[in-house]
C-alpha cells in the first residue's frame, strides 16, 4: 500500500488483510526464525511461543526443540489473529487450534512482515508498544 492508500489502517488491519493463509515454509535459523505463505514473509528476531495441546515450545529453546516445534507450523494455515492496532505482540490461532505468538522482548524491530499490495508491518517493541499505549507513538503513517 502506498502512503495514499494506508491512511487509516493499522497494522493490525494489515495482518487481518492476509487472513486466512497457509504457511508454506517455515525456515529455523536458530535463534531467528522465518515464516512464508504465497504472498508474504515474516521475519522474526525475536522470542516466539507456539502452544499445543501436546506442550508448549519457545524461540528461547534448545535448538533441536526450537526447529521442530517452528516446523510444526508448516502447512498449518493462519485462521485469526489478536493483537493491540499496533501489532504488539500479535497471536496467530491456526486451523488446529493451536497459537502461535510473536514475543518482543526488545525494540529495534524484532519482527517484520511483509505482504502482497504493499503490506509492510514493522512489529514493534515494549518501548514503541507503552508509546503507543501513551498516544505518544503513531502507528499510521504520515
Amino acid at each position: 500500500m502506498d502512503d495514499e492508500e494506508d491512511q487509516g489502517v493499522t497494522d493490525k488491519q494489515q495482518l487481518e488483510a492476509l487472513l486466512p493463509t497457509t504457511i508454506v515454509e517455515a525456515i529455523p535459523k536458530y535463534p531467528n526464525a522465518e515464516l512464508r505463505g504465497q504472498d508474504w514473509l515474516i521475519n522474526i528476531f525475536c522470542n516466539w511461543i507456539r502452544k499445543t495441546p501436546w506442550g508448549t515450545v519457545t524461540g528461547n529453546d534448545d535448538q533441536p526443540v526450537f526447529e521442530a516445534g517452528f516446523l510444526s507450523l508448516l502447512g498449518r494455515t493462519i485462521v485469526s489473529v489478536e493483537c493491540t492496532d499496533d501489532a504488539y505482540d500479535p497471536i496467530f490461532t491456526l486451523d488446529d487450534g493451536t497459537t502461535f505468538q510473536i514475543i518482543a522482548e526488545k525494540d529495534g524491530d524484532p519482527w517484520d512482515l511483509c505482504g502482497p499490495n504493499g503490506i509492510d508491518v514493522e512489529g514493534p517493541g515494549p518501548g514503541v508498544h507503552d508509546d503507543f499505549m501513551q498516544d505518544k507513538w503513531n502507528f499510521l503513517p504520515e
